[in-house]
């Protein structure tokens, strides 16, 4: 976790958006642990006037409901509205806005991975656009100080399995329970897993920093095939002998997708310490442990 130091900005309270999901829920915690005031917002309130940084990690919509379920993505859209409506008119410094995005949905397929911050974007799905628009919301503000993070894949302990949403969080209740494991695709499509304590670690960080690009993109920054992480995700559980069923690919599924780090590396300082193993490792413990209590 980052640390406080003199290059740092002078910091109010970070709210949280989404306090009581997997992201936030983890992010909420990691704020305390390193020593700021959290205001966790489960839903819509007004951020109070000495807020620094708000999060917005809140989201209904899934990658797979979001075509089939044109209200939900209208009604998260018009909430993102609202919370930036809330912050205008600030008698104090503008707040910095940090968006939760989707790394894996907004760039343009023709281009070749890993993306850089800087490549076209031109989604291939119903969600992918949404988050665009909400980027593209952010950045229009006044008053703010827009900060997007184009996640890639996160997963950890207290992931629940959602439709169409969290690959290994699927995994890993499939084998809780002693069935096999669904496969969609292609083998050899690879994506990027992050870890969720490498993922807060970055969000963490941006509460502290003075001066930041627009868009970060935060993931592990290589790619993992599908069959890799079948065969890793089989290792851990101690369950091999169970069986893969494959299914077709999704219309909306690329093959390729992973993100290139090095502006967050090279701004913050921020690398990911939680090789894949080790992350399902620590996954699949909890899981074997608790039942997960977050969405």
């Amino acid at each position: 976790m980052s640390r406080r130091t003199s290059t740092e900005r002078c910091l109010g309270a970070a709210v949280v958006f989404g306090a009581n999901g997997f992201i936030g829920s983890h992010l909420g915690r990691a704020l305390r642990l390193a020593g700021y005031p959290v205001v966790p917002c489960a839903s819509e309130v007004t951020p109070p006037p000495d807020t620094q940084t708000v999060y917005f990690m809140a989201g209904r919509v899934t990658p797979s409901g979001a075509a089939h379920h044109p209200e939900g993505v209208a009604a998260e859209v018009e909430a993102f509205r609202r919370v930036l409506g809330s912050l205008q008119c600030r008698s104090t410094r503008p707040p910095r806005v940090v968006l939760a995005s989707s790394g894996g949905t907004v760039y343009a397929p023709s281009c070749q991975p890993p993306y850089r911050e800087d490549h076209p974007t031109a989604p291939n799905n119903t969600y992918g656009l949404m988050k665009l628009e909400m980027e593209s919301i952010l950045r229009a503000q006044a008053g703010v100080e827009p900060v997007i993070v184009r996640l890639a894949n996160v997963y950890g302990p207290g992931q629940q399995a959602r439709r169409g949403l969290g690959v290994i969080a699927h995994w890993i209740d499939a084998l809780g329970r002693g069935q096999p494991i669904a496969l969609h695709g292609h083998l050899d499509t690879t994506r990027d897993y992050l870890y969720i304590d490498d993922a807060v670690d970055l969000l963490v960080r941006i509460h502290a920093a003075r001066d930041l690009p627009q868009i970060l993109n935060a993931g592990s920054g290589t790619p993992t095939a599908l069959a890799e992480l079948a065969r890793l995700t089989l290792e851990t559980s101690g369950r091999p002998d169970l069986l893969i069923r494959r299914a077709p690919a999704r219309a909306a599924d690329r093959m390729h997708v992973w993100l290139d780090i090095g502006l967050a590396r090279s701004t913050l300082g921020w690398v990911p310490r939680t090789s894949l193993r080790e992350g399902l490792r620590r996954t699949w413990a909890c899981a074997a442990t608790s039942a997960p209590t977050v969405a």
